[in-house]
């Protein structure tokens, strides 16, 4: 004989096998993300679903938002990209979601203009050190001119992050500038050059330290739970604003160390 409570349970497992299904049979679209970041972190409505390279993802129709976020945690200011993309029943809906190529330029010694010379002609980037994000890749070559010194060139490359450093040499006393691919072969004996980039180095070590702990300091007010601080746009704009000048700062004394290495090998 069967009991009320056997009964129930009957109808509950009944349920609960019906509900599966009904979910099992709910219409579903697929979204396929290309992408130049497969490893970025990508969400579907604020929801996240893991990275692109984790696809193709199963989704209800309907039009959803997508957001493509650089996946390093560590990063002050993350690259990102959206999209709106309509889901449909039974179909793949592919979206091609890029990040913002990055390119930091840094100059030895700082302060030269750089500019970029492709088949379109030149444009000015602005004053190094800087750092610059484009859609595509700089088409052309990074060239680096400053007073007193012979330009610089080198080549953007065509990565997601990309770091260019130009070492510009002294000119000759009463030589010519010239527009040349590389470096001119002529040395000079200067020590005075060794000595700079020494100094260079140091004191762009203790810069970059000097703000990279002001940096730190104000973003574990930002983040510290509890805090009243915790939050505030402002301190997040500081922060980032005070670790680009640490990086500023440390891009500098590695260029310095460069160039005292390039010094020596030039002997």
């Amino acid at each position: 004989m069967t009991t009320p409570t056997r009964s129930l349970r009957r109808w509950a497992v009944i349920a609960m096998a019906a509900l599966h299904v009904s979910a099992l049979a709910q219409p579903t679209g697929t979204l396929t993300i290309k992408t130049n970041a497969p490893q970025a972190r990508l969400s579907v409505d604020g929801r996240l679903v893991g990275a692109p390279a984790d696809g193709p993802f199963a989704l209800a129709p309907g039009r959803v938002t997508v957001t493509l976020v650089e996946a390093e945690e560590a990063a002050w200011a993350p690259r990102r990209a959206d999209a709106s993309v309509e889901i449909r029943e039974g179909e793949t809906s592919l979206v091609v979601l890029n990040l913002p190529l990055r390119y930091r330029i840094e100059t030895f010694p700082v302060g030269a203009e750089v500019r970029v010379e492709g088949p379109g002609g030149a444009e000015v980037l602005g004053v190094a050190p800087l750092v610059i994000e484009r859609p595509a890749p700089l088409d052309g070559e990074v060239v680096a001119e400053a007073p007193g010194f012979l330009p610089a060139r080198a080549a953007p490359g065509g990565e997601l992050t990309n770091r260019v450093s130009l070492v510009l040499r002294p000119l000759e006393e009463g030589a010519v500038p010239e527009t040349v691919a590389g470096w001119e072969t002529h040395r000079r004996p200067n020590r005075w050059i060794d000595y700079a980039a020494g100094a260079t180095a140091v004191a762009a070590a203790a810069v970059a330290i000097h703000y990279k702990f002001r940096a730190d300091d104000i973003d574990d007010r930002y983040r510290t739970p509890g805090s009243a601080e915790r939050g505030d746009p402002a301190l997040r704009a500081e922060a980032e604003r005070l670790d680009g000048y640490a990086l500023a700062a440390l891009g500098a004394m590695q260029v310095s160390l460069g160039v005292l290495a390039v010094r020596f090998v030039l002997r």
